[in-house]
């Protein structure tokens, strides 16, 4: 068929085994079995059902010999026990080869059959069922996982299925999981005539057109379109797309390992004195690796590459964002960064753990660039169970609320201040923090409560700052009645126009 010619079909003798007498036991036995995706248990369940028999034997010049042998006159087919603890010591001793090596008499000798009355068998077995049988010689026990094409549930996982409840009564593998076929960007086969096959290692190490991008970039690709469905298409654009995502988890690392770079664990903040916006960073840390672990454990990478990019986009717009002045403009061993630190600490020691299965060239530098953080393909995954915490999210619920109407009102909202019209509920959860965390998270210079007693009024006032911009930290925080006059030297040192919190600051610095 190879050819394109005509095949010509005839009849011959060939052994079969009789799969009808197994259906029954195999279809129990895949019960039992996980397979990734789940909707494709039927898939191979139905193989099982409509398949009535199965033909064992081929006649090939190579391949593993079906061992009978045939009286020549009756053309009968003789096997008995002593031949096959013949045919066991010959394998000992000669190899699986042995059928094609010696000769009838040297195979018979010192058996009670007489050679010259017998004749040698010339089929082999079905390579698939070489392949179906490697459960037993490979592992000498059943397999966690099969992995394979889609194609296979006719093929390897059938086989391998029958052959394991036949011999040992259930299934040789407890999951299957099931991948697509790699077409390219159009959805055509791919075929070395037409020119569009892509090799993985081109993809790697680049060609002479084209830059290398490297393994991660690879692996990316699979984690997010291999188990996502039947067919899996690859080419440039796919790969130049999935470059680009990699890079911006990367740049998002970049952020966190320059914060955390000469950062000393040693003075690490206890979880229960981190700022509001840092224990809200750590939930939503957790949340992803609880959602992730499930993901790994169902085989859905597809869905980790999702959530990874979903959770980096988020991080980087908000938390990214916000704070940024506590870690530039707050005194360097001030509660405030040390807590800041301490959750950037703690964020990319987990995010690495996370996404090390489908990344690991990029968690691995990452974790080697700065001193405080270890291996996560050594620590493994990273969390801890208080980082999730159903205070911090009805609280973060309740503050995007408002965000969102702040958002609403104007894009500038670092120059205002807020007065939350709020419920005694909603009250009752941000009162455990202090105003300016809570300013922080919002994204606004102040905040007051103004308890309202219909949800429906719940709102949000802002009035524009009336105090000045700070050369040194650009929040409009200078009170002008509280500056400090600075004398000639001073002025060439340092701004005149600053915060008290730059003030103090500074301040500590010259001390």
């Amino acid at each position: 068929w190879r050819t394109k010619k005509p095949v010509f079909l005839r009849a011959s003798k060939q052994w079969f085994m009789n799969t009808l007498e197994l259906k029954a036991k195999a279809l129990e036995a895949v019960d039992g079995v996980t397979i990734h995706p789940p909707n494709a248990k039927s898939t191979l369940k139905g193989v099982v059902e409509k398949r009535p028999y199965w033909c064992i034997s081929r006649q090939r010049v190579w391949g593993t010999k079906i061992p009978v042998l045939y009286h020549k006159e009756t053309e009968e087919v003789v096997i008995s026990q002593e031949l096959i603890e013949r045919y066991s010591s010959l394998i000992d001793s000669h190899g699986t080869g042995f059928w094609w090596t010696l000769d009838i008499d040297e195979i018979l000798e010192g058996t009670s059959y007489d050679s010259s009355q017998y004749c040698l068998g010339n089929d082999i077995l079905d390579i698939w069922f070489d392949s179906g049988i490697s459960w037993s010689a490979g592992l000498g026990s059943h397999a966690h996982m099969y992995l394979e094409g889609i194609d296979q549930f006719s093929g390897w996982f059938y086989t391998s299925l029958l052959t394991s409840v036949a011999l040992t009564g259930k299934a040789p593998y407890k999951e299957i999981f099931v991948h697509g076929f790699t077409l390219d960007e159009k959805g055509n086969k791919m075929s070395k005539s037409v020119g569009n096959v892509v090799d993985p290692q081109d993809i790697v190490l680049g060609t002479k057109s084209k830059p290398a991008k490297g393994v991660d970039v690879l692996r990316w690709w699979v984690g997010l379109h291999a188990s996502s469905g039947s067919s899996v298409l690859v080419g440039d654009n796919i790969l130049a797309a999935s470059q680009v995502e990699v890079n911006k988890i990367r740049n998002s690392i970049k952020f966190c390992l320059g914060a955390v770079k000469e950062h000393d664990t040693a003075k690490n903040v206890d979880y229960d004195e981190l700022f509001l916006l840092d224990k809200i960073l750590l939930h939503k840390l957790k949340v992803f690796q609880e959602k992730t672990d499930g993901f790994y454990g169902g085989r859905e990478y597809n869905k980790v590459c999702l959530a990874l990019l979903s959770l980096i986009a988020d991080v980087s717009a908000s938390y990214f964002y916000l704070v940024k002045d506590r870690l530039y403009c707050d005194g360097e061993n001030s509660k405030s960064r040390l807590s800041a630190l301490t959750s950037l600490y703690h964020f990319s020691q987990g995010l690495l753990g996370s996404m090390a299965p489908i990344l690991p060239v990029l968690s691995e530098e990452a974790a080697n660039s700065v001193p405080c953080l270890e291996s996560p393909l050594k620590m493994g995954w990273y969390s801890q169970p208080e980082w999730l915490s159903s205070q911090i999210s009805d609280s973060y619920t309740v503050l995007e609320e408002y965000r969102t109407l702040i958002n609403k009102e104007t894009k500038k909202s670092l120059e205002y201040n807020a007065v939350l019209k709020v419920t005694q509920e909603d009250l009752s959860l941000l009162e455990n923090y202090s105003c300016d965390e809570v300013a922080e998270v919002l994204g606004v210079l102040s905040v007051q409560y103004d308890v309202v007693q219909d949800k429906d009024c719940k709102d949000v006032q802002l009035t524009p700052s009336t105090f000045g911009v700070c050369e040194r930290c650009r929040k409009m925080t200078v009170d002008p009645s509280h500056t400090r006059d600075l004398s000639q030297d001073d002025l060439e040192s340092e701004p005149s126009n600053l915060c008290q919190r730059c003030i103090r600051v500074l301040d500590d610095l010259k001390a």
